[in-house]
Order: C-alpha cells, then structure tokens, then sequence
C-alpha cells in the first residue's frame, strides 16, 4: 500500500520540510513517523508538493484494528499545519506453527541423574505481518499421566542462532541450541536423565504476536522407554 498526501504553502512548496503521520485511538498514539518526499510525481493540485510512504505487511506489526490516523505538513520553521484525520483499519493475523522435529522415541539413559541425555526440539513459525511480529513461541511439557506441566513449563523456544552449552551457561540468555537465526525455525534443547518416568510426554507448542493473537496449539508426543 501507499500512502500519498500533497501539501501547499503560502511561502512556496520547498518550504514544506515534512509530512509527520500518528496513529491514534481514543486520543491515544500507537504509532508515528514521516512521509518521504516525491518529486517525480506530478500533483493533482497545481502549486502542491507531494509526500508518499510505501508500506508492505510489515507496517502492520504490532498494531491491529481501527485507527484514526492523523497527517501533519511541518514548514522549515517549525510551524504544522491543521492536522488532517483518514480512519484506518489494520488487519493482523495469529502466526501459524508447524513441522515439529524431535525424536518420537527416545531411551532413557542409565547410571546417575547426572547423566543426561540432550535432544535438539524445533517448531517452525510465520507470521503474514512478517517475523519481526512474533512475541515469543513457548512449549508445555507434561510427563506421562500427569494432567499438570512439568516444573518451569512453559518452556521458551529461540530463533536466535545461539548454542546450547551442556552446564546451561546462558540458558536463560537464550542459548537454548537454535541453529540459524532469523530462518523462522524456533529452538530448545530437551534433556533426559534417568529418573524421568517412563511414557508419553506431551509438548504443546503456541505462539503470541505483538497484537495480542495467539495461535493455534501444535501437539507433539515423545515415548520415552528403557534403553534395550
């Protein structure tokens, strides 16, 4: 979309230095910033400058539902003109989760708790306002027979490029064993260690955006059982 608005003034149009937008509700303001000049555009009013701004789906990040967007022309000096008002409706949709990997299998080891062992877990994400809109993607965990999360559940999942180091030095940082930053592909490391009842583990995967949607769950079982 493109956005274009012409804008006089009584000293000349190279008097006009700017044209600032606000997206407000309620007298609220969510959201601001500039129009670029156009000079290679011809405009419909004679003796009128024109100042246009493209967007693409990722002006809608977090913002969603109806605004009053309002436009401003700033001379040289400072002075703003009357501000002129347009309603906007802004549609935001939910990201959508897929393509879980873990094991569907996995044997638990043996020996001490100190023991462990570590499987990578990723779910891919997309969001149509583009990544940059997605909050954050989370995992439950709940053991076998058990109606209730697993301590520290939900678990958050990285798309952040960052390793997992086995003494989980920065594993509150976000080093959680994500492979490529930025590729949509959310990451945690899971452990076993052997202690962990035997069973189906549930994991159920979700996502918020910036605009307050929530996704749709994505399920996923791991069958852990004794190492043969």
């Amino acid at each position: 979309m493109v956005f274009k608005v012409e804008a006089s003034d009584s000293n000349g149009v190279d008097d006009v230095e700017k044209i600032i937008y606000r997206g407000m509700r309620n007298d609220t303001l969510f959201f601001s910033g500039e129009f670029q000049r156009s000079p290679d555009v011809v405009p419909e009013n004679p003796g009128a400058a024109v100042f246009s701004l493209k967007t693409d789906s990722t002006f809608a990040v977090g913002k969603k539902g109806n605004y009053d967007i309002l436009f401003e022309a700033v001379d040289r000096s400072g002075m703003k003109s009357i501000p002129e008002s347009l309603p906007l409706f802004i549609g935001n949709n939910a990201p959508i989760l897929s393509d879980v990997t873990a094991p569907s299998v996995f044997e638990r080891p043996n020996g001490s708790k100190t023991n462990t062992a570590k499987f990578l877990i990723t779910i891919k994400a997309r969001d149509d306002q583009s990544l940059q809109d997605i909050k954050f993607v989370k995992m439950n965990w709940k053991k076998p027979d058990s109606n209730i999360p697993s301590e520290n559940s939900p678990f958050t999942l990285y798309d952040n490029g960052l390793p997992f180091d086995n003494d989980f030095t920065g594993w509150d940082q976000g080093y959680r064993g994500d492979q490529i930053a930025g590729d949509g592909i959310y990451s945690i490391t899971g452990l076993f260690d052997p202690t962990q009842p035997l069973g189906d583990y549930l994991l159920t995967f979700y996502a918020h955006d910036l605009a307050g949607n929530i996704s749709e769950n994505v399920t996923y079982i791991i069958t852990l059982k004794d190492d043969e």
